[in-house]
């Protein structure tokens, strides 16, 4: 009796050996194959930015005077190569040399620069960049004009964002301020001490009544502009 269970054994005995053996030969080429998947895109991903990049350089306004044929094959690489489209007339322009991208915008794409945060004004008017020195850019959007350049005020600046009118540059930095700037003259207007710890985040309200101001200890706090006063805190959990 046991040899026959032995003989109803072996074959299923023997499956079961050569299923692993597949398996442990399988594993790896599956794990290579899926590796060589992840590097391909990754490599596709870095090929798309170096092209994005060069055509960058060749159409900032410190090189206005390329050959029209190199312009038009720039703006064509970027824009194939870039994961947002531009629509018609902007390439038109740009092909034309009626657009050009300020010189440090070559700098932000590449990564190398001094620039930190940078936010849009919701009239499309103006953007504000935050550089690691710690001054605070206001330019015109578009024509690409300095307008303000607010000095360092012993601080870093974490984030910034434009108030709903887009008259006011609203900041926030390791100081646990709030500073308020008009974006004419630059000057600063009001300042709310909104946090005990250093500040990670500000969003204005579209009513531009009251702001959000979000912590590095987790908290959120809503305030009233108008009165400055503290309305609300929401604690971390």
């Amino acid at each position: 009796m046991s040899d026959e269970n032995d003989d109803k054994k072996d074959p299923l005995d023997s499956w079961e050996r050569i299923a692993r053996i597949i398996s442990l030969i399988g594993i790896p080429f599956i794990i290579a194959f899926f590796g060589w998947l992840l590097q391909d895109k990754l490599s596709e991903k870095t090929v798309s930015k170096d092209y994005v990049n060069m055509a960058i350089s060749i159409l900032t306004d410190d090189k206005k005077d390329i050959n029209p044929a190199l312009r038009k094959w720039s703006v064509d690489l970027l824009n194939d190569n870039s994961p947002t489209k531009f629509d018609k007339s902007t390439l038109e322009q740009l092909k034309s040399g009626q657009i050009n991208f300020p010189s440090f915008i070559k700098d932000l794409y590449a990564g190398n620069s001094s620039y930190g945060n940078l936010t849009i004004s919701a009239n499309s008017q103006y953007f504000a960049i935050a550089k690691d020195s710690g001054e605070i850019e206001i330019w015109t959007y578009g024509t690409s004009k300095l307008m303000q350049t607010i000095p360092n005020r012993n601080t870093t600046v974490t984030c910034l964002t434009f108030s709903p009118d887009s008259k006011e540059l609203y900041t926030g930095g390791l100081n646990t301020k709030v500073e308020v700037w008009d974006v004419q003259s630059g000057r600063l207007v009001r300042e709310f001490i909104a946090s005990r710890t250093p500040i990670t985040g500000i969003a204005i309200a579209p009513d531009n009544k009251t702001f959000l101001v979000s912590s590095q200890d987790g908290t959120i706090a809503q305030w009233d502009i108008a009165s400055a006063r503290l309305l609300l805190i929401i604690k971390k959990q």
